[in-house]
């Protein structure tokens, strides 16, 4: 069951830290709030999953290295029983980590030490488009158009016959990509730059790991027009509208 259900009567602000540095922690807290979010800040994963039981969040921004869970395994929990945005905020600053992170479920992967004012500007990209979801979801996500769709508003990729996939940030980006080029091949270069992937094995494998990632949440959709280029890059062998 997913928790975290839509709710625009304040849910859109609605922002959780998990950092287990205090001050930190407080500093993060009083800048978003000053910035309008409504901001609880906790120090372990323990006190994270008590709160999304008892109230809604839009976005989690996680630190990765916890006293009684590793923030990979929060992320997890969170992206396969939440709606919650994640942005993780850490000291692990290698390639590795940030495919680990990618991984796992991050919509965006930052590395300390914070510059506060990116921190919001980050907050604020993220939540963009939740805002708008609680509308579409009562209205349903039927695709009128036959088409293969990619919804913005929600980051949904929705079928012809109306299923529909989330997408986190990469995911949507990449298909981004995608259907503006559809059904042309999209070079790996631009996608990697799309992406903010580095130009080498790292950013390689963490593109490969995405389009992994894709093909397996789209499974149940019977089947998805993502081919592979090889050697060159990517492409959506349908028409897909973005609505």
């Amino acid at each position: 069951m997913t928790h975290n259900t839509l709710d625009c009567d304040g849910t859109c602000k609605r922002v959780v830290i998990v950092e287990d540095n205090n001050d930190l922690r407080e500093s993060m807290k009083e800048y978003l709030v000053l910035d309008g979010y409504s901001v609880t800040a906790v120090s372990t994963a323990i006190a994270l999953y008590k709160e999304i039981l008892s109230q809604h969040y839009a976005l989690a921004i996680l630190d990765l290295t916890l006293s009684d869970q590793d923030g990979l395994v929060v992320a997890q929990y969170l992206r396969k029983n939440t709606a919650l945005r994640i942005l993780m905020l850490t000291a692990r600053a290698s390639a590795e980590d940030r495919l680990a992170g990618y991984e796992s479920g991050a919509d965006l992967y930052m590395v300390k030490p914070v510059n506060f004012p990116e921190l919001s500007a980050s907050v604020a990209n993220l939540l963009d488009r939740f805002e708008h979801e609680k509308s579409h979801i009562q209205h349903g996500s039927r695709n009128t158009t036959g088409l293969w769709s990619l919804r913005q508003c929600e980051w949904l990729l929705v079928s012809p016959q109306g299923q529909s996939v989330k997408l986190t940030f990469k995911e949507f980006t990449f298909l981004h990509c995608l259907a503006v080029e559809s059904p042309q091949t999209v070079s790996r270069e631009k996608l990697l730059t799309a992406l903010d992937y580095q130009k080498n094995s790292f950013g390689n494998r963490s593109l490969e790991s995405l389009v992994n990632r894709l093909r397996k949440k789209t499974a149940y959709l019977g089947t998805t027009p993502l081919k592979t280029s090889h050697g060159s890059g990517y492409n959506f062998t349908y028409p897909l509208c973005i609505v």
